[in-house]
C-alpha cells in the first residue's frame, strides 16, 4: 500500500477514520483496570494491549502488531493458543477460571507460575463474521494461593475431627483462626458455631445468627434460591458450591463463593458441615465490566464497519515487519471483488492499480519515508473487473521503528470516482458557464 506526498495535519477524512477506530478503542481499553488486549486473525495478531496486560506479558509495545505465538514463546506448549484458536472457529466465548500459566517475570525473563481467570470473547464485524478475539484477564495467584491455604486448613480441621482425641475446643480454635468467613453445621444443617471473621463482617451475634437465622444477611432476591439448594445438599449428602451477596455490617451487600464439605465418621455417616464463604466480589465486578466491554466493543466495530460501508471507505493494514496485510470488506468492494477472493497482500494491491499510477504510488511512499513523514496522501486508479478504471484517494499513515525505518501503514481508500467525473464535466463545460455570477452581498466590493 502507498500514498503520496508528505502531509503536516491530518486530512479531515483520516482523522475520522482514526477517531473511530483508535481513540474509541484506545480510550476503552487503556482505562480498563485489568489486563485487556484485542487479537486480530487465524495468526492473533496484537492489535491492541493495555498496559496491565503488557505488565503480566513482561512485555513491552513493541510486541504490538506482532503474532501473539511470536511475541510470546513461552505460551508454545500451553492450552491458550488453542483456546484462542477455537474462538475462532466457533464463535463461541470460551471462560478459564484459576487457570496456569508460565509467564516472563523478573529481569532476566525468568518463567513463573501465574493464575488467571480470562475470557476470551469473538469480535464480529457489521456481516456478523469474527474476525477476532477480545481478552480480559485477571491475575488471581494470590486469591488461588490463599484458597490452597485454606484447603490445607480445611484438611488440617478434617485430620483433627478424624482423631478419636480431638476436641471441639480444637476444632473451634482452629477454625477461629482461618482468614476466611466460617462455620460450623450439625448433620441436619443446624448452625452452631462461627468464626470471628463472620461477625466482623456481617456486625451479627451467635444469638442472631444460630440456626437458620443466618438468611436475615444474605441478598433478599437470591435468599429462597440459596436456601433449596442448601436443602439439596443436606439431603443428598454432596458438597454445596454457589457464590451469593452477604450484607455486611455497614448495609452494603458483596459476592462471596461459599463452600461447605461434609465431614463423616468411620461408617461414612456425616457427624458436621464445615463452611466457608470467600470474598469474590471484586473480581465479579471485574469480570462484569469485561463482559460490559466486550459488548461495547462489538458494538463500536459494527458500527465502523457500518460507517465505513455507508461511506464506500475501505481500511488496510499492512505490518511490514510481519508481512502480516488485511483489507477490510469495502475495500475488496473498491476493487469490484469479494471479500477474500485474492489475498491482502502489498503486490496484489499493486497489481490492481493501472499500470501508469503504480512507480508513482511507490515513489509517493518512498518519498514520504525518506522524510519520516507521519501521513500521506495520493489519488489513484484501481482497476475493475470489467477493465474500467476507479478513482480513489489513499490516506495512509505511517509507523517507525528508533532506526527511521517504516514498520507499519494503515490507512482509508475513498472512492473519488463522482468526484473526478464532476470535475472533469466541467473541465468540458463552455467557458461562460464556467464562470460563476457575480452576486452583490454584504462581503463583496461595491
Amino acid at each position: 500500500m502507498t500514498g503520496g506526498k508528505p502531509q503536516a495535519d491530518t486530512p479531515p477524512l483520516q482523522r475520522s477514520i482514526k477517531e473511530i477506530e483508535r481513540e474509541n478503542l484506545y480510550r476503552h481499553f487503556m482505562q480498563a483496570p485489568f489486563p485487556i488486549a484485542v487479537f486480530k486473525g487465524p495468526r492473533h495478531i496484537i492489535e491492541l494491549a493495555n498496559s496491565q496486560i503488557l505488565l503480566g506479558w513482561g512485555k513491552g509495545s513493541e510486541v504490538l502488531g506482532s503474532p501473539l505465538e511470536e511475541a510470546l514463546p513461552e505460551l508454545r506448549g500451553q492450552p491458550f493458543l488453542g483456546w484462542l484458536d477455537g474462538v475462532l472457529e466457533t464463535g463461541v466465548a470460551y471462560e478459564g477460571k484459576e487457570q496456569l500459566a508460565r509467564l516472563p517475570a523478573g529481569p532476566n525473563g525468568e518463567l513463573a507460575d501465574v493464575y488467571c481467570n480470562f475470557v476470551y470473547a469473538p469480535l464480529h464485524d457489521a456481516e456478523g463474521a469474527i474476525e477476532g478475539v477480545l481478552v480480559s484477564a485477571f491475575d488471581v495467584t494470590r486469591e488461588v494461593l490463599a484458597h490452597r491455604e485454606v484447603e490445607r486448613a480445611h484438611r488440617e480441621v478434617e485430620r483433627a475431627l478424624m482423631r478419636a482425641e480431638a476436641s471441639e475446643a480444637q476444632f473451634r480454635e482452629l477454625v477461629e483462626n482461618l482468614p476466611e468467613l466460617a462455620w460450623n453445621a450439625l448433620p441436619d444443617g443446624y448452625i452452631d458455631f462461627y468464626n470471628r471473621r463472620w461477625y466482623e463482617y456481617t456486625g451479627t451475634t451467635f444469638e442472631k445468627m444460630q440456626g437458620w437465622q443466618w438468611t436475615s444477611v444474605h441478598d433478599p432476591e437470591k435468599v429462597e434460591e440459596v436456601s433449596k439448594r442448601w436443602q439439596a445438599s443436606l439431603d443428598s449428602g454432596e458438597p454445596f458450591e454457589m457464590e451469593f451477596r452477604l450484607r455486611r455490617h455497614d448495609g452494603v451487600f458483596r459476592w462471596f463463593l461459599t463452600r461447605v464439605i461434609p465431614f463423616r465418621d468411620a461408617d461414612g455417616r456425616i457427624v458436621r458441615w464445615f463452611g466457608t464463604n470467600t470474598d469474590v466480589d471484586d473480581q465479579r465486578r471485574e469480570r462484569e465490566r469485561a463482559e460490559q466491554l466486550a459488548s461495547e466493543l462489538s458494538v463500536l466495530s459494527q458500527r465502523l464497519h457500518a460507517a465505513q460501508r455507508a461511506a464506500n471507505i475501505g481500511i488496510f493494514d499492512w505490518d511490514i515487519v510481519s508481512g502480516q496485510t488485511t483489507w477490510s470488506p469495502e475495500l475488496y468492494g473498491l476493487m469490484g471483488l469479494e471479500p477474500d477472493v485474492i489475498e491482502a497482500t502489498p503486490e496484489a494491491w499493486t497489481e490492481r492499480l493501472v499500470e501508469h499510477d503504480r512507480q508513482r504510488g511507490w515513489d509517493a511512499f518512498r518519498v514520504a519515508a525518506e522524510a519520516r513523514a507521519s501521513l500521506m496522501e495520493v489519488e489513484v486508479r484501481l482497476r475493475q473487473p470489467s477493465g474500467a478504471a476507479r478513482w480513489v484517494r489513499l490516506s495512509t499513515d505511517i509507523e517507525y521503528d528508533l532506526a527511521g525505518a517504516p514498520t507499519r501503514l494503515i490507512g482509508a481508500v475513498v472512492d473519488v470516482q463522482v468526484l473526478k467525473e464532476a470535475i472533469l464535466e466541467r473541465g468540458r463545460a463552455p467557458r461562460s458557464q464556467n464562470r460563476p455570477a457575480e452576486l452583490k452581498t454584504s462581503f463583496s466590493p461595491r
